[in-house]
Order: structure tokens, then sequence, then C-alpha cells
């Protein structure tokens, strides 16, 4: 068998919102740091969140596309959604009573939508759209016996091809213990609390009460266990409530059944067998009795919050862990985001991060780990993603200038000073002049005068601007400016 684990190494994505077509390596991790860390980065509207949305529908299954998909989601209404994502490959044990030992190898996941053409039987109301996720099987689609023999069948001899059934996803069934998916959209509070959708928070709550169960199966809860519990802390709350409206409320309910049993009815302050399904997160001091929800901390607060609260979870818990995150950056001022950074890099030894970003502070310090993917719009209106990762301008690719200036079209001094830099390094040019004398075998003239000590020197434009950044002492030529200095950055790259 396979154990996997089930990351995403291709994402293909069709006909979803602003993607016609489009296909995105990932990262996946090998234990050092920062190998499993996927980064977008590009303007607004060049579909980075569309592509964690389509990665979170990828494993989210059927029943929440439904609710959540409209029709609006479509590139081409006439057209289907196909997600797509590419794996290592992993086992699925049968769950079939007449395969039962045998299994299955699958070599991705696969999630489709299409508006729906027909009424779904026995509902009242139907959703609008129609859609399935399933396993991808790999080439030879068929059962295997434990040993990783071909299951042949007893009166043909033939191999048993995948009974469809088994193709329903299901991400507990991934590998030898499932994968988990966290995607933490803009909306930072909903993951700290419960919610119509489970959420980290909902998840997390889960785990506390089945431990909190099997305490209290393991200690055999004695009869007066329901009275040691609310006696003290709630004491005085509930009978605040009970002596009052609650009691009037039961003999009123119990009269107009004409039911005494029912005169046991009371106001409860929380589910005795499942105590933190009402629980929420707070600040607050041990002698104090005021309490400061997490919404109040700011939306920073709440981003680093479920992200701990997930690491807390997955580290009790097994299975392969994957993390979406949407702009992280959102509210965290610069030393936050520099350690949030050391986070995600330390998180991506083992799992797979994918992370939207338009950080500087971030993307400084992350673009040397993993894959970046650089989104822009194309002249027709379509959506272009480049991957930067071995493809850049300098054996060291991707830098964060080169980052910058590839996906918001911004020149900045570090992108000048390195292209200036590694040109001198690369041809073995020690001196400025000799960098004009190389630029003007390009094509590019020197056609700048620079002004040092009242000596005046023809320059290029590239030789220029450099001079503006290392010299900023010299006032006796006129600066450059940020169209200047983005036709220079140009010229250099075009030299090299």
């Amino acid at each position: 068998m396979y154990d996997g684990p089930a990351f995403i190494r291709e994402l293909s994505i069709d006909n979803f919102r602003c993607f016609s077509a489009e296909t995105i390596n990932l990262a996946v991790p090998n234990g050092s740091l920062g190998s499993g860390l996927t980064l977008f980065v590009g303007n607004n509207g060049t579909g980075k969140t569309s592509a964690l949305e389509a990665l979170d529908y990828l494993f989210g299954g059927r029943y929440k596309a439904e609710n959540k998909l409209s029709i609006k989601d479509f590139n081409d209404f006439v057209k289907p959604i196909s997600i797509a994502g590419k794996t290592d490959r992993f086992s699925i044990k049968s769950e079939l009573e007449y395969y039962k030992g045998k299994y299955f190898n699958c070599v991705g996941l696969k999630f489709s939508a299409e508006p729906r053409d027909r009424k779904q039987p026995g509902k009242l109301l139907s959703s609008t759209i129609s859609a399935k996720s399933h396993f991808s099987l790999d080439e030879n689609a068929y059962y295997n016996e434990s040993d990783g023999q071909p299951h042949l069948q007893t009166r043909t001899g033939d191999t048993k091809n995948v009974d469809p059934r088994e193709l329903t996803l299901d991400t507990g069934k991934v590998g030898p213990n499932g994968v988990n998916v966290f995607y933490f959209d803009k909306n930072r509070a909903r993951h700290l609390v419960s919610g119509t959708y489970r959420t980290t928070f909902d998840a997390i709550c889960d785990d506390l009460n089945w431990r909190y169960q099997k305490k209290l199966r393991e200690e055999e809860a004695s009869a007066d266990y329901a009275s040691k519990v609310t006696k003290e802390v709630f004491v005085w709350a509930l009978d605040t409530a009970q002596k009052g409206t609650g009691a009037k409320l039961s003999e009123q309910f119990s009269d107009f059944f004409d039911n005494a049993h029912f005169k046991n009815l009371r106001l409860e302050l929380l589910s005795l067998l499942e105590p933190f399904s009402s629980a929420f997160l707070a600040v607050r001091a041990e002698d104090q009795i005021q309490q400061v929800t997490t919404r109040s901390l700011g939306s920073g607060v709440e981003l680093v919050l479920a992200l701990l609260l997930q690491r807390l979870l997955s580290d009790t818990a097994k299975g392969d862990k994957i993390l979406l995150i949407d702009e992280p950056e959102m509210h965290l001022h610069p030393t936050a985001q520099k350690k949030l950074a050391d986070l995600l890099l330390e998180e991506a030894k083992t799992s797979q991060i994918v992370v939207s970003s338009h950080s500087p502070y971030l993307l400084q310090r992350l673009v040397k780990f993993g894959t970046t993917n650089v989104f822009s719009s194309t002249a027709t209106g379509g959506i272009e993603v480049e991957q930067q990762a071995g493809g850049g301008l300098f054996p060291w690719s991707p830098s964060f200038g080169e980052v910058n200036f590839k996906a918001f079209a911004m020149p900045t001094v570090d992108f000048h000073n390195e292209l200036y830099g590694y040109l001198q390094d690369k041809h073995n040019l020690l001196k400025c002049e000799d960098v004009d004398r190389f630029l003007s075998g390009k094509g590019i003239p020197s056609d700048h005068t620079w002004v040092r000590a009242g000596k005046s020197q023809t320059v290029s434009e590239c030789t220029y601007v450099r001079h503006c950044i290392h010299h900023p002492e010299n006032t006796s030529n006129p600066t450059y400016n940020e169209a200047k200095l983005d036709v220079s950055t140009k010229k250099l790259i075009s030299a090299l």
C-alpha cells in the first residue's frame, strides 16, 4: 500500500471564476524549513483568492459546494467547473464487505460542478448547482490484495475494477490517518467561534468534548455528578433564573400538558455531556470576572490565534495537514508579520501551506522557500500564473525585488542594485565604465551626464541611477524618479 500523503503537486482549474483554464504548481513538504510553502503573489483581481477557494472546494466535498457555489462562480455558465489536483500515489482501503481487506490506488482528487438541469428527487427545494467530488484512480483502476498483487475474480481470473461508490471523496480515508484541510479566509473571526458550517473552533470543541466524555466513562461518573458540576460556579446564576422566571415557566409548562415530569424543566447554562459546545475564547485575569472576547482584540490577533489553535489540534491528532491562508498580513504590525513568517516556515516543514500575500515583510522572508506563483492579468482579460522558482533572473532567484517587480510592476532600489551587481559579476565588469561599454554593445547608449567633484562624465541611464542610489550625498545632479528607475531596471533586465 501507498501511504501518500495526498499533498497537491499540481492544481488544474477550468471555468472557475476568472480562470478559463490554468495549471498551478504547488510545493510539497520534505522536512526542510519552508519546503511545503507556496506563495500566491499578484495585484488585486488576479485570482489569488479564487485559487485558494478552488483548493478548498477540491477537498470540501459535494455538500459544501452545493451550498456555497452560485452561477456567478462559472467563468462560462454553460460549461462545467472542473478542479483537479495531482498527488503522489496513495491507497484507499475498500469499505465494501465483499472486498474487505482489498485496496485501490489513487493519484489525485477531482471536483466538478454544473448548473442543475433537473430537480433533486425527494427534495422540496434543490440546490441550483450539482457537484461531485471523487478520488482519481491510478492507471490500473482495479482492486489489489493486501500483498500488493492485483485482486483476481474467482470465476474469470480477471482483475476487478473499483466500484464507483468507493470513489466518493472522503478525506478521512486518505492514507493511514486522513488529511486535515484548514482554510483561513479574510473572515478571521469565524474560525474562533462555532458556526453553521464546521469551523476550526468547532473541531477543537468537538475534540475537547470527546476527551471530557472519555474521562467520564473511565471514572464511571456517579449519580451526584450533575450536582457537583452545578455547585459553586453556577449556583448563583442558576438560582437567579430558576427561582423566578424559570420556576414559573416549568410550573405552567407542566400544567399545560398535565405532565408532572415537565416540572423538571430548567434554564441550563451548559450541556453536562458537551460542556465545550457553547464555549468561547476570551482573555480574563485569574481573579477577575470581566472577559474580553477575541473579536475585541482585533482581526490580526484572531488570525494568529486561529493558526495556533489548528496547530494545537493537529499536534494531538494524526493525519497530514494543509493550510490555505488568504492575506495573513491583514491588521498585523510589521514585527508580528515577521514572527508569522517564521511560524509559517516552521509549519511548512511537514505541512502543505498555500498563502496569498501583498506584504513586503512576509514576501521578503518567504520568497526564498518553496514555490512562488505570480498572478497577473492578460491583455485579453484572462489570468496568467507564472511559477518563479528556478526560472528567474539570478542564480538565487526568486528575490524579493524580482517578485515585487513581476507581480506589482514596482521597481525598487534593491532590485536595481541586484541587477547592476549581477551584471558586473556575471561579465567580470569591475568598473562602472566597463558596465557602460558592455551596455553600449547591447544598444543601450551613454546619454546622461554625471557630475562629481566639479567634473562631468558621460554615463548610461543605468549607471546614472546607480550613482544616485549609492551617492545621495552628491547634490550636483538631479535625482532619479520612479519612472527613471523603472526604465533603467528594464534596460538592465534586457542586458542580462
